[in-house]
C-alpha cells in the first residue's frame, strides 16, 4: 500500500463517526443476533471499515452470505486487545522496515510479548482470535474459515478452490477499504 493510501486510512481512523441508523439496520439484517452483539464490540472506526468492506463486496455482486458476514466480522479478533491509532501506525512502519522481525514479534504468545510487540501480536493473530470468537456464537464453519484466513497468502488464481476465490475477493475489498 502506498503513502497516499496510508494517509487516507489514518484520516478515516481519526474522523470516523458512528454508523448511521440506516447502516446499523442493514448490518443487523445481515448478522444473527449473537453476531450483531460481537459487531457492537468494534470501535466506530472499525465498524465503518467493516461496513465499507461489506458494501464494496455487495456492489461487486457478491451474494454469498458467509462471505458478506465475514466482511462485517473479519477484524473482530482485534477487539481482544485494543490497538490505538499510534500503535497501528507503528505496525505499518514496522512491517515496512522490518518485515521478518515484525512477523516474529507478532507470532509470540500474547502473554510473552513485550508492551511494544503487542500491536504486532494483534495484527498477526487477530484472524485466529476472530474465528474463535465467531465460532463461539454458533456460526457457519465457512464464515469462521473466511475470518481465520483473511490475511493468508493464497495459491495462484488458477489453482484456487471456490472458497479461496471468495476469500481473495474479501482480501481485495479489505485492502481497498
Amino acid at each position: 500500500m502506498g503513502f497516499r493510501y496510508r494517509i487516507q486510512q489514518f484520516w478515516q481512523g481519526i474522523s470516523a463517526g458512528a454508523l448511521s441508523g440506516d447502516q446499523k439496520t442493514i448490518i443487523r439484517q445481515q448478522l444473527t443476533p449473537s453476531q450483531w452483539q460481537l459487531f457492537q464490540k468494534f470501535s466506530s472506526n472499525d465498524q465503518q471499515h467493516s461496513f465499507r468492506v461489506w458494501r464494496r463486496l455487495k456492489e461487486s455482486g457478491v451474494q454469498d452470505i458467509a462471505l458478506l458476514r465475514a466482511a462485517l466480522l473479519h477484524d473482530i479478533g482485534k477487539t481482544r486487545l485494543k490497538v490505538n491509532l499510534i500503535e497501528r501506525s507503528w505496525i505499518v512502519l514496522g512491517r515496512k522496515l522490518w518485515p521478518t522481525m515484525s512477523s516474529r514479534w507478532g507470532n509470540r504468545p500474547l502473554h510473552q510479548a513485550r508492551w511494544w510487540e503487542k500491536p504486532f501480536v494483534v495484527r498477526e493473530q487477530h484472524p485466529l482470535w476472530g474465528a474463535e470468537m465467531v465460532q463461539s456464537v454458533e456460526s457457519d464453519p465457512r464464515l469462521c474459515t473466511f475470518i481465520k484466513r483473511h490475511q493468508d497468502q493464497l495459491p495462484n488464481p488458477e489453482s484456487r478452490s471456490e472458497d479461496e476465490k471468495l476469500l481473495a475477493r474479501l482480501q481485495w475489498a479489505d485492502d481497498l477499504s
